[in-house]
């Protein structure tokens, strides 16, 4: 587990990276809206193409970056909680969104993230 700690900003990046390629292929289902201008597709692409690039040099300069093995990192269980329940969070709100409206859920989001 903590090796994955140490390399959190490459793991993260990797993840990032992931989401990014997944998007950019299923941008190709969006059907095209108009045929004089651009379509509803060509948004889409580009932001998920430019998310790929931006998620590439990340993940580049934390492979770089890797420490070195004598060097240890500081990561207690606090650090590890709080991202856990971070992360439950996120998950919760993306749920809580088609429910609750974005106003509601952001607004819930933001009082349990202390």
């Amino acid at each position: 587990m903590t090796k994955i700690w140490k390399n959190s900003r490459l793991v993260f990046s990797l993840l990032l990276l992931t989401v990014g390629i997944i998007a950019f292929i299923d941008s190709f289902l969006i059907k095209e809206g108009v045929k004089m201008a651009r379509g509803g597709d060509f948004m889409p692409r580009i932001v998920t193409f430019l998310w790929v690039v931006f998620a590439l040099i990340v993940a580049i300069k934390a492979r770089k970056e890797q420490p070195a093995k004598s060097m240890q990192t500081n990561v207690n269980k606090d650090d590890q909680k709080g991202f856990g329940l971070t992360l439950l969070l996120l998950i919760a709100y993306v749920f809580l969104v088609g429910i609750l409206g974005f106003l509601l859920s952001s607004i819930i989001t933001v009082t349990f993230h202390r």
